[in-house]
């Protein structure tokens, strides 16, 4: 989340192409997310949640939530100032045109 809560980005098991765990009391077990965060320049959080599905990737009950579990910041990219939220890594071609 950004400064003012704002959802930036998220995951989770099936986003990540992961199975969803069946569990018994008393197992435990590290998960360990990577992803890139081609963020602006500012302050954010991660929340982690952790839930069991009611209805396959419609509704969950919450077992488990934690606001701002990790608070970060970033620093502004030297090369060019990131108007956005998000960095998408773009591409440009240009290709000259027939003078007239």
């Amino acid at each position: 989340m950004d400064d003012k809560k704002n959802q930036i980005t998220g995951s989770n098991f099936l986003l990540a192409d992961q199975p969803l765990m069946k569990v018994q009391p008393g197992d435990f077990y590290q998960v360990d997310y990577s992803l890139r965060l081609p963020l602006q320049d500012g302050a954010y959080s991660i929340q982690i949640a952790l839930t069991e599905p009611v209805v396959d990737n419609q509704t969950a009950n919450f077992l488990d939530y934690i606001d701002d579990a990790v608070v970060f910041s970033t620093s502004r990219w030297t090369n060019a100032r990131v108007w956005s939220k998000v960095y998408l890594f773009p591409s440009v071609e240009v290709t000259p045109l027939s003078q007239r």
